[in-house]
């Protein structure tokens, strides 16, 4: 997308967010899909325990149960499920420490590991899905997917009254269901963390945010425990951003495309956060002889652009040094084609 276009999208987005539904098209009738709260989710898995009872009332076997049978019997054994989630676990673990890592190309790593493990973790997931699995998980699981769907569609904006009930959802044949469920994931999977955090930082709703005092009471006009967890996600990403605002040296450039002005909050945040790190770079220490003398402390950053590495070394208060160009230029002033390690100690004075 364009900036213009990126933009244009975002005021969509904003708009469904503050009024905490979506508005989606099923042929010619307008339906209301209703953006939902915590508290909503906490109600889905009360009716999700209540599902799982009758499922059990049913004589439907657990998932535990399930897999030791298919173990048994060769169809999917322990050692297969034990590789399913531990490659959904190291996906989960991969992403969490991609969110924290500053330096490019070290994200480019860990991309290549994802990658990896996603394609890995695809291949067993296909067997998996291929088994038929009739449990009391999978009964309630299915259940209250439709539960939900019940609860989300509305007929009119102000979400009073639903598009249909369970009971009626129920009876509705399995191919007119599709319509509904395709309906509610394409009308809500544009809300992803990426999308919310570029509404955020858009200046629309900063500005606005901003003259609220960045108090989301304010801003929304209601309890916080009535948000949507867009709403909560849209506030966090604001408060995010006020905090950079008060703490940084630098004032926010002039930038058309948000995904750029979110790169220079992020690039922001990283220095604010290692400015108030306390890593002095030097440090004195009185030797046996009663010597003082000063120790110098260095951190490589492998990989690191050059931009990246005078960034963090201005929020360190440190001075960024090029060791393979320095190392060269000392061997020429010494002339020397190696260095000792006292040699090498001079770089970092």
């Amino acid at each position: 997308m364009t900036p213009q276009e990126k933009s244009e999208f975002c005021l969509r987005l904003y708009n469904d967010i503050i009024n905490g539904y979506s508005t989606y098209h099923i042929g010619s009738k307008e339906v209301y899909i209703k953006h939902l709260r915590d508290v909503d989710y906490a109600f889905f898995e009360e009716k999700k325990n209540l599902f799982k009872n009758i499922a059990l009332e049913r004589g439907l076997q657990t998932e535990k149960d399930f897999f030791e049978l298919l173990d048994k019997t060769g169809n999917w054994s322990n050692q297969e499920e034990e590789n399913y989630q531990r490659l959904s676990k190291e996906i989960q673990n991969l992403n969490k420490s991609k969110s924290k890592i500053f330096v490019e190309a070290q994200r480019n790593i860990i991309d290549s590991r994802l990658k990896e493990k996603e394609k890995q973790f695809k291949e067993i997931e296909f067997k998996r899905k291929q088994i038929k699995v009739n449990t009391v998980e999978e009964y309630a699981n299915s259940k209250i997917n439709d539960f939900i769907l019940c609860y989300s569609f509305y007929k009119t904006p102000d979400l009073k009254e639903y598009l249909f009930d369970f009971e009626e959802y129920q009876e509705i044949p399995v191919e007119d269901t599709y319509v509904y469920t395709n309906s509610y994931y394409f009308g809500l999977n544009k809300f992803s963390s990426h999308n919310i955090k570029r509404v955020a930082h858009s200046t629309f709703f900063l500005n606005t945010y901003l003259l609220s005092k960045s108090n989301p009471f304010y801003f929304m006009g209601k309890a916080i425990k009535d948000f949507t967890t867009y709403q909560s996600n849209l506030c966090s990403y604001g408060n995010g951003c006020k905090s950079v605002l008060e703490n940084s040296d630098n004032s926010p450039p002039d930038l058309e495309d948000v995904d750029d002005m979110i790169d220079w909050f992020e690039r922001e945040r990283d220095i604010i956060n290692r400015k108030y790190k306390q890593k002095p770079s030097s440090s004195s220490q009185t030797s046996s002889s009663g010597k003082t003398t000063e120790r110098f402390e260095g951190v490589s950053y492998t990989g690191a652009t050059k931009k990246e590495v005078g960034q963090i070394a201005a929020s360190e208060q440190a001075r960024p040094v090029n060791f393979v160009e320095a190392a060269e230029r000392l061997k020429k002033e010494l002339k020397k084609d190696s260095l000792s390690v006292s040699d090498i100690l001079k770089i970092h004075q």
